[in-house]
């Protein structure tokens, strides 16, 4: 399967607009943004925009890894240590996210 998106690693951008706090998203080693998480005291604290952002930027990591997954799980021959390199793979993913493992 071929999937049509900017290619990660994607990255947060820090910077405010306006009266507004906001993280921006884009490729690592680009200027170009990708997607922007706004702050807004009405609407969000900005620990949960940075949480969006997180979630926003690993993306195409989490793309990779469902592939991967999908792929394992369809192969009859999978070995033990396959299926343990992936947890840690999802794991890793997890804790980056900032989310419970």
């Amino acid at each position: 399967m071929s999937y049509m998106h900017t290619p990660g690693p994607w990255e947060l951008y820090g910077r405010s607009i306006g009266n507004l706090g906001g993280v921006d998203i884009r490729a690592c080693g680009s200027k170009l943004y990708l997607a922007t998480a706004l702050t807004s005291a009405e609407y969000r604290t900005h620990a949960e925009t940075v949480a969006n952002a997180r979630l926003i930027a690993a993306a195409p990591d989490m793309l990779d890894a469902l592939t991967a997954a999908l792929a394992l799980l369809r192969n009859p021959d999978a070995e033990a240590a396959d299926a343990d390199a992936m947890d840690a793979r999802i794991s890793s993913l997890l804790e980056r996210i900032g989310g419970d493992v």
